[in-house]
Parts: C-alpha cells; structure tokens; sequence
C-alpha cells in the first residue's frame, strides 16, 4: 500500500497524498492473474490466451519470447 501514498514526515508535521499515477497503474491490471503449472497442454481444458513466457538464468522474473 506504501506504493500508492507520497508521504512527508517533519518534525512538525505529517501529511500524505495519493500517488494517482501507481493506483491507476495497478487498476489497469486488476483482475489479470497468472498462474503456473507443470500440467502438459494437452490435460488443460483452458483454451490458450497468451504465450508461454521463459525465466531467463539470470532473473527470476518471467519474459516474454
């Protein structure tokens, strides 16, 4: 949540303010989700929608090919 707020702490005051360009950031993805699974294409009913993504040895985080 920390993401979403600009926060400024003085020694007298506080104050915060929404961080409007992360909120509408994380809205745009809203209800996407993805899930993994070693399950073979072929015993999935779930009909492809996107492309299989690839973890390079460097990163953990997934790209696209």
């Amino acid at each position: 949540m920390a993401k979403h707020f600009h926060i400024s702490i003085t020694d007298d005051a506080f104050s915060f303010a929404q961080n409007h360009l992360s909120i509408a950031a994380e809205a745009a993805l809203d209800g996407i989700y993805v899930v993994r699974t070693n399950l073979p294409a072929a015993h999935s009913d779930a009909p492809p929608r996107y492309a299989p993504t690839r973890v390079s040895a460097a990163s953990s985080t997934p790209s696209a090919r």
